[in-house]
Formats: C-alpha cells, sequence, structure tokens
C-alpha cells in the first residue's frame, strides 16, 4: 500500500494535533491490510469497552477471562537520515505496520494455544504416526463455519512454510482409499455445518411471506 499523506512541518498544537490523528489512522489502514491478509475480515471483532471477558467453551467446565495484554513497539529516525533527506515515508509507515502485524499475530497463535491445551483439542503426529494421519484426525475434531451466503468454509491451515510444503507433500502422495476418506469426513462436516446452520436460523422470527 503506497503512502499517499503529504507529511509537512506542523508548527502548531493543532497542526501537531492533526498529524497525529493522520498517522493514526494510516497506522490502522496499513494494520487491517496487513491482518485481512492473514484473516478473513469477517472474523475480526473489534472491542471497544471494558477491560476483561469470559469465553464460555463448549466444555462447561472451560470458563476462561480473558483480558487485555500491552504490546510497544520503539522505532527511530536518525538524524544523519533528516540532514541527507533520506526520508522513505512509506518504508517507515510500513515498517511500524509489520512489527505491529508480527506481534499480533504471535499474541494470537498464543492465546489459541493455550485455549487448545485446555480443551484437549489437539492432534499429535507422533500418536497419529504421520502427518498424513494427523490431517485426518485434525478434519473429524474440527466444526466447519457457515458464512453469510449460506456456503460452508473449509477450515484454514497456519503453518510456516517449510511445514506446508512438506504437509502438502505428504497429503499429495496418499492413494485413493485416503483421499476417498478425507471427502467423506468434509461431506460430513458439510452436513453437519449445514445443519447447524438451519437451527440457528430455526430460532428467529420471519416474516409471514418469506
Amino acid at each position: 500500500m503506497e503512502t499517499k499523506r503529504n507529511f509537512e512541518h506542523f508548527s502548531t498544537r493543532n497542526e501537531q494535533r492533526i498529524f497525529r490523528e493522520m498517522e493514526t489512522e494510516l497506522m490502522g489502514e496499513l494494520r487491517e491490510a496487513k491482518i485481512n491478509t492473514t484473516l478473513s475480515p469477517e472474523n475480526i471483532m473489534r472491542y471497544h469497552h471494558g477491560a476483561g471477558w469470559h469465553t464460555h467453551g463448549v466444555n462447561e467446565d472451560i470458563d476462561d477471562a480473558g483480558k487485555f495484554e500491552s504490546q510497544s513497539l520503539t522505532t527511530e529516525i536518525k538524524f544523519e537520515d533528516i540532514l541527507n533527506q533520506r526520508m522513505d515515508v512509506s518504508a517507515y509507515f510500513n515498517k511500524i505496520a509489520d512489527h505491529v502485524h508480527g506481534m499480533q499475530m504471535r499474541l494470537l497463535y498464543k492465546v489459541v494455544g493455550e485455549s487448545t491445551d485446555k480443551s484437549g483439542n489437539i492432534v499429535s503426529t507422533k500418536v497419529e504416526g504421520s502427518i498424513a494421519n494427523s490431517f485426518l484426525a485434525m478434519l473429524r475434531k474440527i466444526e466447519f463455519g457457515v458464512d453469510r451466503n449460506g456456503n460452508v468454509s473449509m477450515p484454514q491451515i497456519h503453518a510456516g512454510k517449510e511445514m506446508s510444503e512438506k504437509m502438502l507433500q505428504e497429503l499429495q502422495a496418499q492413494g485413493a482409499e485416503f483421499q476417498a476418506e478425507v471427502e467423506k469426513v468434509k461431506a460430513e462436516k458439510t452436513a453437519q455445518a449445514l445443519e447447524r446452520e438451519a437451527e440457528r436460523l430455526a430460532r428467529f422470527k420471519r416474516h409471514p411471506d418469506e
């Protein structure tokens, strides 16, 4: 994303305030653009009030009290760069956005990891014996979602480049029996997702003409 703001010298306090507001707005846009490359905007919720929350899981014994965690970032502009007019505004703001995005993703994976550890919803390659078996076990454990248009969405797999390539190679190397079992599980999960969505929609009152 290119930075198209014109940041000039602000001498008065009011102009400094305007500059800070523009800077905050731009950083928000850059951060959101980067997070949307990893997570669907439809799956992102914003929290505007309070200092904590409770997460109620499927397991009634799990009632986690969540809390906000502060994040900080230090950046610098070298005097010699200012002196020599080496001021790449786009690179400067994108560098900050990259750092913020990295912190958010590390925190996200940390929270997800802690949650799965508590719920026991974990698949182990050592137990299953192979990546392919682990993938099939994982597919059996999860639930598919349904988007606002009524389409069933497939789950996303988040892994490093090396692990993603290794997993893809092993899955592609499996025989027809394995592939058929994967398709069978996917069909079952799809039917279950549509059934849950139909039950959810049935709880809402509809207009007589619908």
